[in-house]
């Protein structure tokens, strides 16, 4: 939650959007997941709200207690509320905001450690800042040896790129996960050719 608030504080002045407002959506976005795993509800029902819609009760709560209301309050919820779609295809900018930022945690560095933890299921403890390369460059050096991690390395990266290349709804966005972008790009290039070594 920390870099995608970081990110929507640096976007929201690229922007011009009222940053507060957008911090709030940022802080709130991923409310639905703590009910998420209340609940045990780790890979949500078809047709059910999933995280997103289930972050739009408290959000309501948190908000009518720090003051923002009215307008303010309603973009803040839809951000909330639609912030997981692919294509967030409407005119609130705390929205458009809140998405490309969210976009930062799959990819660079950070992006690249969390596909290892999660999606390729790897045991990761959390690196500091300072470990991050070190974490990196081990967990790499075992996906090469394994064809079935490799592919699933390829395929996250795949997905997590289409965000950079087809999704982004500011330039500013593009101009701010640019760095991020390329790292993830040149590690999913690395995993191809092994790929096609093995």
């Amino acid at each position: 939650m920390e870099k995608v608030v970081e990110g929507v504080i640096i976007l929201a002045e690229m922007e011009g959007v009222d940053s507060y407002l957008c911090q709030a959506a940022a802080y709130c976005h991923d409310l639905g997941r703590v009910i998420e795993e209340e609940k045990g509800l780790y890979n949500p029902i078809p047709g059910t709200p999933g995280h997103a819609g289930l972050g739009v009760i408290p959000t309501k709560e948190i908000l009518r207690k720090v003051g923002i209301v009215g307008q303010d309050a309603k973009n803040v919820i839809e951000a909330v509320k639609v912030h997981q779609l692919k294509k967030y295809e409407g005119r609130n900018k705390i929205v458009l905001i809140l998405q490309d930022a969210d976009r930062k945690n799959g990819l660079g560095k950070w992006g690249v450690i969390r596909a290892m933890a999660f999606n390729l299921e790897m045991n990761i403890p959390k690196p500091s800042e300072k470990e991050l390369d070190a974490a990196i460059d081990k967990n790499f050096k075992v996906i090469k040896k394994d064809p079935k991690l490799i592919r699933k390395f390829i395929e996250n990266t795949d997905f997590s790129m289409t965000w950079y290349s087809e999704l982004l709804n500011t330039r500013s966005a593009r101009e701010y996960l640019k760095e991020d972008y390329l790292y993830t790009k040149k590690l999913h290039e690395q995993a191809r050719n092994w790929e096609k070594n093995v």
